[in-house]
């Protein structure tokens, strides 16, 4: 899986970022240890999330959903975060 619909990825229990990381590189990140805190940037549980996401952004009607919602010329994102399946936060937020 590509993980097209993924880019950048965020230490849940510090201030680490990364925006550079393209979502073809999530599986090397799977329980490596943030630069900062050590803890586990992205867990098994959370790269199954990940999945499930590149899932729904693949199916056609929901591709159509989010071409209405998403409008290219407003320089915006999802922006999807969380820890594992609980707690999944999604925000919609232009890009700076």
């Amino acid at each position: 899986m590509k993980f097209k619909a993924f880019e950048g990825i965020k230490c849940d229990f510090c201030d680490f970022k990364n925006e550079n990381i393209r979502g073809e590189e999530y599986f090397s990140y799977v329980n490596k240890p943030c630069p900062i805190c050590g803890k586990a940037l992205l867990t098994v549980e959370d790269f199954e999330v990940a999945i499930k996401i590149e899932e729904l952004f693949e199916n056609p009607i929901f591709a159509k959903i989010m071409r209405v919602v998403i409008d290219p010329s407003k320089n915006l994102y999802i922006n999807l975060h969380g820890k594992g399946f609980e707690n999944i936060e999604i925000k919609l937020i232009e890009k700076e």
